[in-house]
């Protein structure tokens, strides 16, 4: 009975350590099939309403239509981590384009298509 109690034990703690990485787990895969190329891309955590150049791009080398880059998160705070929904916002042209409400943690690839249309999984 005691080594019954002892292996649930050490799975529970398995289990529950291997839940909070996949959550600090915000890495990913954003292909751009817009047509456009991308000049810039940011995120940021859904509840900030404000753009911060200094920590919310993550990457400012153009993404031509066609390709794909890894989006990281290593520099990311262990506090902003934490953050479950976020929001992705892509410049191209002179404007910009928007997607709010992404649970990064749950996906490894966006996909960018004409139109702007986002699709994520």
């Amino acid at each position: 009975m005691m080594i019954k109690k002892f292996l649930l034990s050490v799975l529970l703690i398995s289990v529950i350590a291997t839940a909070a990485s996949a959550e600090f787990n915000l890495n990913f895969t954003l292909h751009n099939n817009s047509g456009y190329t991308f000049k810039e891309v940011w995120v940021s955590p859904h509840n900030n309403s404000e753009w911060h150049a200094s920590t919310d791009r993550v990457n400012m080398r153009p993404l031509r239509s066609g390709y794909y880059t890894k989006i990281t998160f290593n520099n990311v705070s262990r506090a902003r981590r934490n953050e479950r929904y976020w929001d992705l916002r892509v410049y191209y042209a002179d404007t910009w384009h928007e997607w709010r409400n992404i649970r990064f943690s749950a996906i490894t690839d966006i996909w960018v298509d004409r139109n702007f249309y986002a699709r994520w999984e």
